[in-house]
């Protein structure tokens, strides 16, 4: 590993130790890759999708005031979030 990510690594081992030091018992190992810490997206394609499936999924309400929009748009959010954790149950 190299500059940044060596330091990340560091960072997260460092708060490893701490919870294994105040948590007897605790067994905390740190595996993580290089990808886990790049925080850049090397996949454009899907990030494209994800903005075309929201510019879909909010075409009805764009066209109103902005209030309106962001009310409609927490709505639908609010109502997304309740259909996915009622999937999960």
């Amino acid at each position: 590993m190299e500059g940044r990510f060596i330091n990340d690594f560091n960072k997260l081992e460092a708060y490893a130790q701490e919870l294994r030091d105040t948590n007897f018992g605790s067994d905390v190992v740190v595996n993580i890759s290089k990808d886990a810490l790049e925080q850049e997206c090397k996949n454009f394609t899907c990030e494209n999708n994800f903005t075309e499936s929201f510019n879909k999924w909010i075409l009805a309400v764009r066209a109103k005031p902005i209030i309106k929009m962001l009310g409609d748009i927490k709505i639908k959010v609010i109502g997304r979030l309740k259909d996915l954790k009622e999937e999960g149950e």
